[in-house]
């Protein structure tokens, strides 16, 4: 059986540390990569949890890796973090409706006894919005 050629660990090495970066994993971030036959061992701390996944993912990808051992801590929760606050680049603004009240068209008014009669009541018109008195001292 042909049998592929084992790459040393020093190369897996090098080349899981140089692929860290280029997924996310970066200061303040502190990952330790270690190698033994094939086997990745990362340990350290991540800024946030989502980077663990992108940190196995760099190393898993290195030709010549076996398995990987994750023994790396969160620094803090992506719950309530930066995601959390973040807000979207465009929000649509949507004008809102107020209900004007239902005017009658001037000189047309109903008769008293279709008023009487009616079983729908009536709303009481808009109070007019209280007036503001502004007064001013003048000097002389």
């Amino acid at each position: 059986m042909f049998q592929k050629p084992k790459v040393p660990d020093r190369m897996i090495l090098q080349k899981v540390t140089t692929s860290l970066p280029r997924h996310g994993i970066r200061p303040p971030c502190n990952i330790r990569v270690s190698v033994h036959n094939g086997t990745v061992t990362l340990s350290g701390s991540l800024e946030f949890d989502l980077q663990r996944k992108a940190a196995v993912h760099a190393a898993t990808g290195v030709n010549g890796v076996q398995r990987v051992v994750d023994q790396m801590t969160v620094l803090r929760s992506t719950i309530g973090g930066w995601h959390a606050a973040a807000k979207p680049k465009y929000v649509p603004r949507v004008p809102v409706p107020h209900p004007e009240p239902p005017q009658e068209p001037a000189g047309n008014t109903p008769p008293e006894s279709a008023q009487a009669g009616s079983t729908a009541s009536a709303s009481p018109p808009p109070q007019p919005p209280p007036s503001v008195s502004i007064q001013q001292n003048s000097r002389q």
